[in-house]
């Protein structure tokens, strides 16, 4: 039977609405599936700038460790020298405290000549005037300036006695070169170059 007029029309809008509604509920369903795919890679973003920030946090911490530790180690590199020195400088004020007891050894005077003779020669010159000490200059013997004269070359003249110290001065008639040979000096001169060898005793090692 054919339907009238209005109920055609409103079938049409029955089915005009029901598409509209269709429609609409599709939209709501893709805006859902998009919003829930873009909340997923927000969070995906989120955790990989999560673990960006604590893996560069665990670098930046590591780094900072390797600076401490080496910090620390230098530190204590530089303390356990500074307690080397001491030592080493402890050690040769006591050695240069005792130097004056050589002198009354058996020993002291083939010493204190091989000092004269390592300060004439040193000097290369044909004459050359000594100073010594009181106690090394009453040890000095006419043989020992003649066995000098001999090994040298140079005339052998003694001058004044040295105001401190234990040994030979050794100069040039005319003053222009000089070498202090004392037994201290000595020292000092040989210091640096001891000093490792010195450590090595005292730590009960092979120098």
């Amino acid at each position: 039977m054919l339907k009238s007029l209005d109920e055609r029309i409103e079938l049409l809008t029955r089915a005009i609405l029901d598409d509209a509604q269709a429609d609409a509920a599709h939209a709501e369903e893709d805006a859902r599936a998009r919003a829930e795919e873009i909340l997923q890679t927000a969070k995906g973003d989120a955790e990989k700038l999560r673990k960006e920030i604590l893996d560069k946090a665990a670098n930046e911490a590591a780094v900072i460790k390797d600076e401490q530790l080496a910090e620390q180690k230098m530190k204590a590199q530089m303390t356990w020298l500074t307690h080397r020195e001491e030592l080493l400088d402890a050690v040769f004020a006591e050695a240069e405290k005792r130097l004056s007891n050589l002198v009354d050894t058996p020993a002291y005077a083939n010493v204190l000549l091989q000092l004269i003779l390592e300060a004439v020669n040193h000097l290369q010159s044909d004459a050359v005037i000594l100073h010594l000490d009181a106690v090394s200059r009453g040890q000095l013997t006419p043989q020992m300036i003649d066995e000098v004269s001999k090994a040298t070359g140079a005339v052998i003249t003694i001058g004044d006695n040295l105001p401190d110290g234990v040994g030979v001065v050794a100069e040039t008639t005319d003053g222009h070169r000089q070498l202090n040979n004392t037994l201290s000096n000595r020292l000092h001169r040989q210091q640096d170059s001891l000093r490792a060898a010195v450590y090595h005793i005292l730590m009960g090692e092979k120098a």
